[in-house]
Parts: C-alpha cells; structure tokens; sequence
C-alpha cells in the first residue's frame, strides 16, 4: 500500500509542477505577442503620417 501511495504522490506533486511551468510558459508568450503587436501598431501608425 505505501508504494502506490508514495507513486500517487509524485505523480501529482510532478503534475501541479508542470502545470504551473505550463501556465507561466503560456503568459510569458500572450504577454511577449501582445507588446509586440501593439508596438507594431504603432510604429506602423507614426511611419504612415
């Protein structure tokens, strides 16, 4: 029993690590594309005036 018991446990102390890797991962991309995309527009905005 504490063999399966103590598998269960670091499978999900290993689950919730890489989920919250994951997420982090996953906002430093919306946030990179974001600045980048607003920057875009504005450069491409005073380039045409």
């Amino acid at each position: 029993m504490f063999p399966e018991f103590l598998l269960l446990c670091c499978f999900l102390t290993s689950y919730i690590i890489l989920s919250v890797s994951y997420m982090s991962l996953h906002f430093d991309v919306v946030s990179y594309t974001y600045v980048t995309k607003t920057g875009n527009l504005l450069d491409n905005k005073t380039k045409s005036v």
